[in-house]
């Protein structure tokens, strides 16, 4: 099942989003698209990065070192990981 039809995909998009709100204050949901890059967020940077990825990993409870998203991936690739990570473990 693709993330399209997850039945926590709003769960999954609102822990992005807030961990997207730690490293930029002022993004407001409305802005987050599948399609925008991490490196389009305006503060994006290799601290960031690795402030992005412990957010994620906290918020989704994944062991260290799970969640490696550079600023290249698209906000659509960290809610599919996330999804399958949540389907498949």
């Amino acid at each position: 099942m693709g993330s399209i039809g997850h039945p926590h995909i709003a769960e999954i998009r609102n822990k992005v989003f807030q961990a997207v709100q730690l490293i930029e204050t002022d993004f407001r949901k409305e802005q987050l698209s599948d399609e925008l890059t991490l490196e389009e967020l305006p503060n994006w940077d290799s601290m960031t990065a690795i402030n992005f990825n412990i957010s994620l990993e906290e918020a989704f409870g994944w062991e260290p070192g799970t969640a490696v998203f550079k600023g290249s991936n698209r906000i659509g690739d960290v809610v599919s990981f996330a999804t399958d990570k949540r389907v498949n473990g």
